[in-house]
């Protein structure tokens, strides 16, 4: 092998090596298994995911309790009054999940009864929406201001899209055109507290997929409390600032 030989495949290690290291991505693969625990208080049951396999048990234990601890904060169950009845029955997807995010939306249906627990006449049904998306690496709860400017233009952006769902969509009790017109009905300014707001607001979930992210924001009741609406990200490159 003469000196240019040599040379040229020198170079071409380094260039491997630079592609690899310079992948925004680029971070030591620590795989894991996702399991469902449950939580009960009362007549609510909530369903939600826990990690396990990783290297360091005290972090592992640390993400646990966040996405635990979360939820919990999000569905408050301890604000509900000593003589109401609330029954919950809430399940999780994954949406994403990768050596450095993972992103779960919680639904679910509702029933709160006010006054004695043995009479039932007075009651409140709704569809629920919960979601939680956590940097694994840092341990800590991200919004969708981690990911992307929110401003104005983004609202239009969020509005424009047509996939757009909840259960009154899935039932065939709305069509997906008729949720897209009361999503465009919706004030621009509602939406855009929805998507700043530090508070876990009614109604409102922010979540993501590989290629895209969700975000849901309150409509009448009558049509399903909520609607969750899917933005296309195709060159999505998910990294928390």
């Amino acid at each position: 092998m003469n000196q240019k030989q040599v040379f040229g495949i020198l170079i071409a290690v380094i260039l491997l090596f630079g592609l690899a290291m310079s992948g925004k991505h680029f971070i030591q693969q620590e795989p894991y298994q996702i399991t469902t625990e449950t939580f009960s208080q009362g007549e609510a049951t909530l369903k939600y995911p826990q990690l396990h396999g990783l290297k360091d048990p005290v972090k592992e234990k640390a993400i646990n309790a966040l996405i635990r601890d979360d939820l919990k904060s999000q569905v408050n169950l301890d604000s509900i009054g000593p003589i109401d009845i609330f029954e919950l029955d809430l399940n999780y997807q994954v949406t994403l999940h990768t050596p450095e995010l993972l992103s779960i939306l919680y639904t679910g249906t509702s029933t709160y009864y006010t006054g004695r627990p043995d009479v039932r006449s007075s009651c409140r049904i709704s569809d629920d929406i919960y979601a939680t998306t956590i940097d694994l690496h840092r341990m800590e709860r991200l919004k969708l201001s981690d990911f992307m400017d929110i401003n104005m233009d983004l609202v239009r952006k969020i509005k424009q899209s047509e996939n757009v769902t909840n259960e009154a969509v899935k039932s065939g009790y709305i069509s997906k055109e008729q949720m897209q017109t009361i999503v465009k009905d919706v004030s621009d300014e509602y939406l855009l507290d929805d998507l700043t707001s530090d508070d876990h607001r009614a109604y409102y979930a922010f979540c993501l997929t590989p290629d895209s992210f969700l975000v849901s924001t309150s409509i009448a009741s009558a049509l399903g409390n909520y609607v969750l609406i899917e933005v296309d990200c195709p060159n999505a490159s998910w990294n928390a600032a």
